[in-house]
């Protein structure tokens, strides 16, 4: 895969704390992770918005419904 160098702004306490955790070797990959992550979240939620538009929004009643159905299988 190929890859592209870029600069970017950080809060000072989020670039120390991933600096701790992963160190200066891994930031790249960790932003990389980081990213991808984020991009996933981004593409459900399209999904989600895409679905409300086609069929509406899930009712109280059947978020209730899956909230019991959680419920049940965590007991």
């Amino acid at each position: 895969m190929a890859v592209s160098k870029v600069s970017v702004s950080v809060d000072e306490e989020i670039l120390a704390e991933v600096r701790e955790r992963v160190g200066k070797r891994e930031f790249s990959a960790y932003l990389a992770s980081a990213l991808r992550r984020q991009l996933q979240r981004d593409r459900i939620r399209d999904l989600l918005d895409e679905m409300d538009d086609e069929v509406g929004p899930v009712s109280e009643g059947q978020l209730d419904e899956a909230r019991a159905l959680w419920q049940n299988l965590a007991t």
